[in-house]
C-alpha cells in the first residue's frame, strides 16, 4: 500500500493543519500547537508561514476541508470565540475605538441592541390628532410638535 504524503505529519503538524481547516490564522494555530514561550511574534509568524506552506500540511488541510460540513468550518461559537480574542487584542493594544466597536457587535449578536424599529400603524391619524396624542394634553408640547411636523404657515389653532 502506498504511503500518503499527509501520513508524514507529526502530531503537532496534524493538529496545526486541523486548526487551519477550522479557520484559525496561521499564527493562532501555531501558538496553540507549538511551544512559543519567549519567542517573539515575528518569529512565530515566520515559523507558522513556513509550516503552512509544507506540502503535507496543505494536503491535510485540503483533505479536512473536503470532508468538513459547513458547521464544522464556521460556527456561531467559533465566530464568537474569535470576536472575544479580537476584543482581548484590542484591549491589549489600547485600541479603544476598535474595542468599543466590537462590544457593540457583540451586544447586537446577543440581542441587547437593535438596529431598527418596527412601527405598525393601526389607524390613520390626522396631523392634529397625532400631535395631540404625542403631547398628551400639554399645550407647550403641542406647540413644539406642530413646529417640528407642520410648516408654520399651514396650521391654525382654534
Amino acid at each position: 500500500m502506498e504511503k500518503r504524503e499527509i501520513d508524514d505529519l507529526k502530531p503537532a503538524q496534524a493538529k496545526f493543519a486541523a486548526m487551519l481547516a477550522q479557520g484559525l490564522s496561521q499564527t493562532e494555530a501555531y501558538r496553540k500547537t507549538h511551544a512559543c514561550k519567549g519567542v517573539n511574534a515575528q518569529r512565530i509568524a515566520e515559523r507558522a508561514s513556513r509550516l503552512a506552506a509544507k506540502p503535507q500540511v496543505i494536503a491535510r488541510v485540503q483533505e479536512l476541508l473536503r470532508e468538513a460540513k459547513i458547521l464544522d468550518i464556521d460556527s456561531v461559537g467559533q465566530a464568537h470565540q474569535q470576536l472575544l480574542g479580537d476584543m482581548d487584542s484590542a484591549r491589549e493594544a489600547k485600541n479603544w475605538t476598535a474595542l468599543a466597536s466590537m462590544h457593540r457587535i457583540r451586544m447586537q449578536v446577543l440581542g441587547m441592541i437593535q438596529n431598527s424599529v418596527v412601527v405598525n400603524l393601526e389607524q390613520t391619524l390626522s396631523d392634529e390628532e397625532l400631535i395631540k396624542r404625542l403631547a398628551d394634553g400639554d399645550p407647550k408640547r403641542e406647540e413644539v410638535f406642530r413646529e417640528m411636523l407642520i410648516p408654520a404657515d399651514t396650521y391654525r389653532v382654534n
